[in-house]
């Protein structure tokens, strides 16, 4: 199955926490590596559930039911930590390029990646620069961590809207349900046609949220 960054971070040494701190916040990691590894990092993947931000899990079990094709490109938009891309890559052998506005989640990522033993292309650049060229390349664009704020309900849908033009042939975008999301998603859905499909999950990956699906295949 997919490590996530907890696991990572305690499977690593402390030199390699270290150089991730110093090449993500650009400062001298001496002043508090010992709290990121031996305090906060190990409780993330339980923080990412306590929050409900699970939308990986349902992007991951929608493309094991479904299936991805062999040398599929895949998009990762909103990255984070890349835990949705670096699935699609690991599952599937996809060449994954992982986009996030904020440069500082790359070292992270890279981390989780080394430890599922696949790489992703890193791209840096906000929703709206991503331009239908850029979209042409792609098979599939995922969102999987994307912190659905009020002022990012345009530029997702219009995201979407640039995918489908470029002809990208499936979109998955999931959320637990914040207001933001779903008023992007019910646009995308006038529009271009698709589905919310809910989801619940039990035990210890308690939570709910929406996925959104559309077929342009």
């Amino acid at each position: 199955g997919l490590k996530l960054l907890g696991a990572a971070f305690s499977s690593a040494t402390r030199g390699d926490v270290e150089k991730i701190v110093s090449d993500a916040f650009d400062k001298d990691p001496a002043e508090n590596p010992r709290i990121l590894f031996d305090e906060w990092a190990p409780t993330y993947d339980k923080e990412l559930l306590s929050w409900g931000y699970t939308a990986h899990v349902r992007v991951a079990t929608f493309l094991a039911e479904a299936g991805l094709g062999a040398g599929e490109r895949v998009l990762d938009v909103g990255c984070g930590w890349g835990i949705g891309g670096i699935w699609c890559a690991k599952r599937f052998g996809a060449a994954v390029t992982s986009v996030d506005a904020d440069p500082n989640v790359f070292p992270y990522l890279d981390v989780v990646a080394d430890l599922n033993g696949v790489r992703t292309e890193h791209l840096v650049r906000r929703f709206e620069r991503i331009t239908t060229r850029e979209l042409e390349r792609y098979d599939l664009l995922i969102g999987a961590d994307i912190c659905f704020w009020d002022e990012l309900t345009a530029p997702v849908a219009n995201l979407v809207n640039r995918a489908i033009k470029a002809g990208v042939g499936e979109i998955l975008i999931g959320d637990p349900e914040r207001s933001p999301f779903l008023t992007m998603a019910e646009r995308c859905i006038d529009r271009h046609g698709g589905e919310l499909l809910e989801w619940c999950t039990r035990g210890a990956l308690a939570a709910r949220g929406t996925l959104l699906h559309i077929n342009n295949r």
